[in-house]
Parts: structure tokens; sequence; C-alpha cells
């Protein structure tokens, strides 16, 4: 094993956010908005796996990613669990205050659109927070705190998206999409 970086050694996951902060300027979805918000979400993957390449770890952290065989129990927790959170944070972004229309999406477009956002714009953020930035917090924090840090870090991180007319976070409230992290401690 070489160096090891800390949880806070994501320097490569800025390079990819500040040039999405670019998108935040513009202020208009455009194409290149969108591709911008797509560059900024592969920021905490590719911090990982060069985090990962210097700590000499890449092979055991890449190798969770294609690590299927588990037991059908863990399937359907990874299928229900995400879609009942997903349905409580609705809610308690409704009750905060916070906007939802349902009619910016046609309904045909709807679903393939929430999955292709979601593994594309959030799906490839994972294996940075839960993967690398999650496990590095562990070995100093308990389950619940280092939860809670990188819930603050994962909120800071999707800041631009806040202020950004037409994101998917646009209108949202702070402490409800921070909530969003808090399955981690369930892991």
């Amino acid at each position: 094993m070489g160096h090891r970086p800390s949880p806070g050694h994501v320097p490569p996951a800025h390079v990819p956010r500040d040039v999405e902060l670019l998108g935040v300027v513009l202020v208009v979805e455009t194409p290149a908005t969108t591709f911008l918000q797509l560059v900024g979400g592969l920021g905490p993957l590719v911090a990982a796996a060069v985090t990962a390449r210097i700590a000499g770890d890449f092979r055991p952290w890449a190798a969770q990613l294609t690590r299927w065989r588990v037991p059908a129990r863990w399937w359907v927790y990874a299928a229900v669990l995400p879609t009942g959170i997903v349905a409580l944070v609705v809610a308690l972004q409704v009750l905060a205050g916070g906007g939802l229309d349902p009619t910016r999406l046609p309904p045909v477009g709807t679903v393939v659109a929430i999955a292709v956002s979601t593994f594309l714009r959030g799906g490839l953020e994972e294996p940075g927070w839960r993967g690398m930035a999650l496990p590095l917090l562990q070995k100093r924090l308990n389950a619940t705190v280092a939860s809670v840090v990188l819930g603050v870090v994962w909120t800071t991180w999707h800041l631009p998206l806040f202020v950004t007319a037409g994101s998917s976070q646009a209108g949202s409230s702070l402490l409800v999409y921070g909530l969003g992290v808090l399955p981690s401690r369930s892991f």
C-alpha cells in the first residue's frame, strides 16, 4: 500500500465541480449546461478512482463496483429501500414548502428520464461517496457520525444545483436533501 489519503482528500473532485459552476453562471438549461452537470456528477467517481490509485488500493476499490453476487434479500433491499426513501423525501419536500411539479416532463418520458438521470447524474457519484468517502470516514468515526459528515459534504457538493434554475435540486430543501445520505448508516 502506498500513501493513505485522508477522507478530505478530494481535490480531483473539484475540477469537474468548477467546470459545472460555469453552467450555474449561465443559469440556462441547455445541452451545454446539462453536459456540465454530468461532468460535475463524475467528480466523486473520478476523485475516488484517483485517490484509490494513489493509495495503491485501486483494484479492491474497483472490484466492489462489479460485485453482483449477493443474497436475494439484498437485491430486494436495494430495490425497495431507495424507492421508499424517494417517496419519503418527496413527501418531506412538499411538507417543507418545496415545489413539486410533475408536469415538467411528459408522462411517457418521466420514468425513462428519471432512470437515466439517476444513473448518469447521480449513480455515477456513488462509488465516490459510499464506495470511497464513507468507508474512509468510518475508519475514524462511527457509522452515524460518518453518515452525517458525508451528508454535509454531499449536500455542499450539490449546492450549485440548488441555485441553478431548472436543475433537479432547484427549489428543494437543503435539509431534506441532506437526509438522503442517512441510508448509508444502514450499511
